[in-house]
């Protein structure tokens, strides 16, 4: 009588799942996503106040496709386990393309995360290439033509970029690296977004 528990369990559309949440009251992220999931999910408050609902489980992503806002490419999911907890969203053994590169991973976002520049995201990722050119081009898709030294920093026309929005720490490694003309092999690096 003080409270309601509910299970889903099955297989889902993206675009509908996120959409009946927003209904129902639940906390969802607005990307522009459709894919499939396979679910397991509990979704439980208290009757009383009418307080948002409390979710936690599990999906399974597959052939996911999203637009993320300030990134001029769609992110192609190609399979991705997320596991939602009290305290936090976790990405586990992320499989994605953007515009071409492969990425591999994982990501963990406290909860609650009302917008990016909120939470401190830690990270995990792998790609097999990366060229400064094309993050640029990337994060900055209305930018005028500047050094290539400076593609992390918003370009004042444009607005402020993917990254200047986000606040993280992690790693990222890559098979293959073109800064400008200059090409490495088998880099890594410790990122820390503020």
């Amino acid at each position: 009588r003080s409270g309601y528990e509910l299970h889903i369990s099955g297989d889902a559309q993206i675009q509908s799942l996120l959409q009946l949440a927003r209904v129902a009251g639940i906390p969802a992220p607005k990307p522009t996503a459709d894919g499939a999931a396979k679910l397991e999910l509990q979704i439980a408050g208290e009757w009383s106040g009418f307080s948002a609902p409390r979710t936690t489980g599990h999906a399974q992503l597959q052939g996911v496709t999203a637009g993320l806002r300030g990134l001029n490419a769609p992110l192609q999911i190609g399979s991705a386990t997320v596991v939602v907890s009290a305290e936090q969203v976790a990405v586990q053994n992320l499989v994605a393309t953007v515009d071409g590169t492969s990425w591999h991973g994982s990501l963990n976002l406290p909860r609650p995360c009302v917008f990016p520049g909120s939470c401190f995201v830690r990270f995990d990722l792998h790609a097999d290439r990366l060229a400064t050119d094309q993050l640029n081009q990337w994060l900055n898709p209305n930018a005028r033509k500047r050094p290539w030294y400076r593609f992390l920093t918003p370009d004042s026309q444009g607005g402020p970029s993917l990254l200047a929005k986000m606040r993280g720490a992690g790693r990222i490694s890559a098979d293959r690296v073109l800064i400008h003309n200059l090409a490495a092999t088998k880099v890594s690096t410790n990122v820390t977004l503020e």
